[in-house]
């Protein structure tokens, strides 16, 4: 049984696909950070091999990674998409990720799968988080007050536009619009086809990437 992992990204087209696969004759392949997986049109990865294995992310712990660094500041503050600030949704760390990844891959062919293809995992931490529950944490991590900014919904396309260009601003943007509260997306990323829970939680992870 040969493997390939294929990582989520806009480039990661049918060509690319096809030449992963050139010369493996069953194939699992498992895919991360998959969002729209559930359908059954349009998703390149959907009948690329015998086994197919979504792997969809929750929000990644690791982008707090910017906040930590401005805990040295003399007010530490933290920018935060997550609104309003009590708003919570399933993060995740990128160790339970290839856990989880690596999991799916060692059970290629397993009669629990039911012969799904695709067979699809929504993957959280151990609970969800909103922006003050990360400000909390980060309070506790460093013993000093942090200032939560919350980045408005008017605010998006001047925020993301500081760190890409078009069109990958208005791609961060759109996906950013589309899990807050009432869009379109909320509901998939809080529920899920089938919720597996990670180990790691925020306050570890934070306490981690700050030491």
């Amino acid at each position: 049984m040969h493997i390939v992992v294929v990582p989520a990204s806009p480039k990661t087209g049918q060509a690319t696909i096809r030449a992963l696969l050139a010369d493996s004759s069953e194939p699992t392949v498992t895919s991360t950070g998959t969002v729209g997986a559930q359908f059954e049109h349009g998703t390149a990865l959907i009948g690329a091999a015998p086994e197919v294995v979504f792997v969809r992310c929750a929000y990644f712990m690791e982008n707090w990674a910017t906040a930590i660094q401005t805990m040295e500041a003399e007010t530490p503050y933290l920018y935060s998409l997550i609104c309003p600030a009590d708003y919570t949704i399933p993060m995740v760390y990128v160790r339970d990720v290839g856990r989880t990844c690596t999991t799916q891959l060692l059970s290629a062919g397993s009669p629990l799968r039911s012969g799904e293809n695709p067979y699809i995992v929504d993957l959280h931490g151990p609970k969800g988080y909103s922006t003050q529950d990360v400000q909390l944490a980060l309070e506790h991590a460093t013993g000093n007050r942090v200032e939560a900014r919350l980045v408005q919904d008017d605010q998006l396309e001047d925020f993301f536009a500081q760190a890409f260009e078009e069109p990958m601003t208005s791609l961060f943007v759109e996906m950013t619009r589309s899990f807050l509260p009432g869009r379109v997306a909320e509901k998939d990323m809080n529920g899920g086809v089938r919720v597996q829970r990670g180990e790691d939680t925020l306050e570890a992870t934070l306490r981690r990437m700050m030491a």
